[in-house]
Formats: C-alpha cells, structure tokens, sequence
C-alpha cells in the first residue's frame, strides 16, 4: 500500500509538472519516447519501471523466437501442401461441381492449421513481442489484453482483445465522432467498427 501510495504520488507531481508546461513538453524528443512504448495513445505522464528484469526479457527473446520456429512448422507442415494442391488443380480439367467440392475440403482442412497460427501470432505479439518492448522502454502498464477467450458477447470481446488499439479508438474515433460530428452513440459505434474493420483489413492485406 505504501509503495502504490508514492507511484501515485509520484505520477501525480508529474502529472502536474507536465500539464503546467503543456504544450511545451511536446518536444521530438517526447515524442520519440512516445514511439517508443507500447502503446497507441499519448498520455502526459506513464507509469514508469525503476529498472530493467534482464532475465524475464531473455525470457522473451526466447520465446519469440520458440514461437515463429513453431509457426514456420504449422505453415510448412499444415498450410503450404494445401496450397500445392489448389495450385496443382488449376492445372486439371474439373468440372464446377468438384472444383467446388475440392475447395470447400481444402477450406475445411486448413481450418486447424490456421487456427493455430492465429493463437500462436496472438501469443507473440501481445504476450511476448509488447512485453519485451514494454521491458526495454521501462513502460509499467502491461494491460495489453483480457481474457477474449472467455467473453460471451461480441462487445466484451473487442474491448478487451487488444486493448491499446481500443483505448485509441475510444478516445479518438468513438468520443471524437460524437463531440465532432454530433453522432448519436449507436452511429459512433458502427462508424468505429468499421473504421477499425477496414485498418484491420487493410493492415493484414499489406
């Protein structure tokens, strides 16, 4: 309690200082800082470590890399001969119907192997990748995702699947739309979904 109570107190007398010099603490050097924490949203003051745990970024390193060595496996043992046999039926006469027939098998026989890159790639980014940046950068808050897995409506799931980008879309999409545009709540909230639906879209086309 008496440590939460000098971070507190801590953040707090910082927080002022900066609201006292804001603007002027937007420098290119805060925001390099800024670029460099794993996060989306400016704030005046983070929480901040006191130091580095050079064994738990080990840690991390060792992950990312157990992780894309296991998905370089899942890909090249589960994806990539589904996609030599697409290929290779290109080349065959087959009439609509079992063309048809032998696509919706190959989509249905990739769906564990894509499944399991999809866990995997959430692993490595929110569990290890932010972490180890989070680690380097002395950043403290490590809220970088909920229990998704356990969410039982679709609201509850995109708040808490990746937090940093919800927290963005909260304060400059959601809110913004509404002081902004005038939008009611109902607006804002699909305006928001698809503007993050189409990033997202855009983001993995890239």
């Amino acid at each position: 309690r008496d440590r939460d109570k000098d971070v507190t107190e801590k953040l707090s007398a910082e927080l002022c200082e900066s609201l006292l010099k804001f603007p002027k603490n937007i420098s290119l050097k805060n925001y390099f800082e800024y670029t460099m924490y794993p996060t989306v949203v400016y704030e005046l003051v983070y929480i901040r470590t006191k130091n580095i745990r050079w064994f738990y970024l080990a840690e991390k390193v060792c992950a990312v890399i157990g992780v894309v060595s296991v998905m370089l496996i899942v890909a090249e043992l589960g994806i990539n001969p589904l996609v030599v046999k697409c290929n290779a039926a290109r080349g065959v006469n087959l009439s609509a119907g079992e063309r048809f027939k032998l696509y919706c098998l190959v989509l249905i026989d990739m769906i564990p192997p894509f499944a399991t890159e999809y866990l995997l790639v959430f692993y490595l980014i929110w569990d290890t990748i932010l972490n180890g940046i989070a680690e380097l950068s002395y950043y403290a808050d490590r809220d970088f995702y909920g229990p998704w897995w356990s969410c039982t409506d679709w609201s509850e799931f995109a708040r808490i699947w990746n937090k940093p980008v919800h927290r963005f879309l909260l304060r400059h999409v959601y809110h913004s739309s509404i002081s902004a545009l005038s939008l009611t709540k109902l607006q804002a909230t699909l305006m928001t979904f698809w503007i993050s639906a189409i990033v997202h879209e855009l983001v993995m086309y890239l």
